[in-house]
C-alpha cells in the first residue's frame, strides 16, 4: 500500500496522530511550568497541518460529488452545530471566571466566529473560525490550486513576513496553513506528484528559516515529511495493538479539540495552581470531550432519522 493509499484508508490513524500532538502542544501551554519535559512538544502544533492537508483533500471528494448548495450544506450542518453550543459554553465560561457582561452584539460575534476579525466578542477559537474561511471559499481553491499557485502563496507569505512582519498569531495560524490546505486538494488531482511535492516543501524550508520566517510555516513545510514518518510508523504500531485508539481519537478529533479549548479556557481566566495543573487539563479535557462524543452522536442520530 502506497503513502497515498493510506492516507486515504488510514484517514483516522493520521487524524488521531494530529489530535495527539494539539492535545500535548496544549498541555505544555498549560503545564509547562511545572512540568520541563513538556517542552519537547512545542512543535506539536503541526498536528493542525496534518488536519488541513487531509480536508483539503477529502474535501475534493465532497465537492465533486455534490452540488454545491449540496456541498456547503454538508459542511456547515457538520460543523457550525458543535461550534454553535462550544461558542455558547465558552462565551459562559468567560464571562463567568472574569465577571464581565456580556452585550448582545458580543454574543452575535461570538456565536458568528466575526469575534476572530475583531470586531466584536472575544477570541473564541482560531482554528474553527478559520474552518469556515477555508469551506466558504473552497471553490475557489479547488479552481485555482495547481503546482505554481502553491508555490506562489509559499514565496508571498515568506517574502511579506519578512519585508512587512508577521501578522498576530491568530491571523498567522490561518496565513500560514493554506500552501498545506492546497497541497491536500493538488494531492487529489495529482495523487503520483506527493515526491515533488515534497521536495518542493522541504527545499522552501532553507529561505524560509533564513528570512526568519514564522514557526508556523515551519510546521507546514515540514508536514510531507512528517506524513512519511507517521506511515513508516504504522506497521509498529499495529504490532503493538494501539493503531485502533489512536483511529478511535482520529474519528472523534473534532469533539475532542473542542473538548480540549473548554479547558484551556479554565487556564487561560484564571491561574491553576502548580501540582494540580495536570489533574485539571487531563480530566477537564477528558469530561469536556466525552460530552461532546455523545452529544455529538445524538446529533448524528437525529439528522439520520430526518434522512
Amino acid at each position: 500500500m502506497t503513502l497515498l493509499q493510506s492516507l486515504s484508508k488510514d484517514r483516522n490513524y493520521y487524524m488521531g496522530t494530529a489530535i495527539i500532538l494539539v492535545l500535548f502542544y496544549h498541555l505544555m501551554g498549560a503545564c509547562g511550568s511545572s512540568f520541563k519535559l513538556l517542552k519537547i512538544f512545542m512543535g506539536g502544533y503541526i498536528g493542525v497541518d496534518i488536519f488541513l492537508f487531509l480536508s483539503g483533500l477529502g474535501l475534493c471528494h465532497s465537492y465533486d460529488n455534490h452540488t454545491l448548495k449540496d456541498f456547503y450544506k454538508r459542511r456547515f450542518v457538520r460543523i457550525y452545530p458543535l461550534f454553535l453550543l462550544f461558542a455558547i459554553i465558552r462565551t459562559l465560561m468567560h464571562a463567568n471566571l472574569l465577571n464581565i457582561n456580556v452585550s448582545l452584539w458580543d454574543w452575535f460575534c461570538n456565536l458568528t466566529t466575526l469575534s476572530y476579525y475583531q470586531i466584536g466578542g472575544f477570541f473564541i477559537d482560531w482554528y474553527l473560525s478559520a474552518l469556515f474561511i477555508l469551506y466558504l471559499l473552497f471553490p475557489i481553491f479547488r479552481k485555482k490550486t495547481n503546482i505554481v499557485t502553491i508555490s506562489l502563496s509559499i514565496a508571498l507569505i515568506i517574502i511579506i513576513y519578512y519585508f512587512v512582519g508577521k501578522p498576530y498569531w491568530t491571523y498567522d495560524c490561518l496565513i500560514s496553513r493554506i500552501p498545506i490546505f492546497m497541497a491536500g486538494i493538488y494531492m487529489h488531482d495529482h495523487p503520483n506528484k506527493f515526491k515533488q511535492l515534497f521536495w518542493g516543501f522541504t527545499l522552501c524550508l532553507l529561505p524560509a528559516f533564513l528570512l526568519n520566517s514564522s514557526n508556523f510555516l515551519y510546521a507546514t513545510l515540514s508536514t510531507p515529511l512528517l506524513f512519511i514518518a507517521l506511515y513508516a510508523l504504522i506497521q509498529p504500531i499495529n504490532i503493538i495493538k494501539i493503531k485502533h485508539w489512536v483511529e478511535i481519537l482520529g474519528k472523534y478529533s473534532l469533539e475532542i479539540y473542542i473538548g480540549n479549548c473548554l479547558t484551556m479556557e479554565i487556564f487561560h481566566d484564571i491561574i491553576v495552581e502548580k501540582g494540580i495543573d495536570i489533574i485539571v487539563y487531563t480530566f477537564g479535557t477528558i469530561l469536556f470531550s466525552i460530552a461532546f462524543v455523545l452529544l455529538g452522536n445524538l446529533y448524528k442520530q437525529i439528522l439520520r432519522r430526518r434522512g
